[in-house]
């Protein structure tokens, strides 16, 4: 299908339609793994990785009232869980 019959709304749909393109399979030869906010492209049901937004929110919000206060600061890495959604798009390594 030439691109400009396709309707490619993000990233994600491009990388879906350039593997298609080059004949690779989801996930057999090529596995994708992304954000929650783009669970399902081109019939595809991704694999996600869902992030605490509200958290991350909470967390940068205060990061930054610290920088204002202080902004000499130096900010420590922030590290939250995220909860794998395993999807069609990816399989176990090996």
């Amino acid at each position: 299908m030439p691109l400009g019959e396709l309707e490619l709304a993000s990233p994600i749909d491009y990388l879906i339609f350039a593997a298609q393109r080059l004949g690779l399979s989801l996930p057999k030869q090529l596995s994708l793994a992304t954000f929650a906010e783009y669970a399902v492209h081109l019939g595809q049901k991704l694999t996600v990785a869902e992030v605490p937004a509200e958290e991350v929110g909470r967390q940068a919000a205060a990061m930054l009232l610290k920088r204002i206060a202080k902004p000499c600061l130096q900010c420590p890495a922030l590290a939250l869980p995220v909860a794998p959604i395993v999807g069609n798009s990816t399989v176990p390594p090996g």
